[in-house]
């Protein structure tokens, strides 16, 4: 599925905070993401939300760097948000997890490459992120796996992502 923007981009943004936050998003990324440009420049005080994301996620989830990475990977490219995807991919590159995964993602289920926690988790998060419900088996086979704080861990990544690739 792809999402057409349905608010026009702004490229020149209002305000100081706005303009320093498109250098400092083109320095890192090379390019302005979208967010930026749809949502952020209409509602900056969003931008520190975002922000805040960032440094919950960097500090206080005990799950794994990889795993959180697959997470917003396999929901990126379930919402066909492949800038995401492409973000997520070049995260996994600078923290050296390698690529193998990440590249067998859409067909996680049946990889070797993923052992049981690992599709447990993104077996969920895309029940989360489809938002039909997540059934008991889903639930119990990752019960299996994650504490009950992994899993709401789990649900917000994949809440947060939907909502980054919107």
């Amino acid at each position: 599925m792809n999402y057409t923007t349905r608010l026009a981009p702004i490229e020149n943004p209002a305000g100081l905070y706005m303009k320093a936050a498109y250098f400092f998003c083109r320095r890192m990324l090379g390019k302005v993401i979208m967010p930026l440009k749809v949502i952020y420049a209409r509602k900056p005080a969003l931008l520190r939300v975002a922000m805040l994301f960032n440094k919950i996620e960097g500090r206080s989830l005990s799950l794994s760097g990889e795993l959180r990475l697959m997470v917003k990977s396999v929901i990126s490219l379930k919402n066909g948000c492949t800038f995401c995807n492409d973000l997520a991919l070049a995260l996994a590159v600078q923290k050296k997890l390698g690529l193998g995964k990440f590249r067998d993602l859409e067909n996680f289920s049946a990889s070797a490459a993923f052992n049981d926690a690992e599709r447990a988790a993104l077996t969920y998060v895309l029940a989360v992120a489809a938002h039909d419900g997540v059934s008991d088996r889903v639930f119990a086979e990752l019960r299996l796996h994650f504490s009950e704080e992994q899993l709401v861990e789990l649900t917000w990544l994949a809440a947060v992502e939907v909502y980054y690739n919107t």
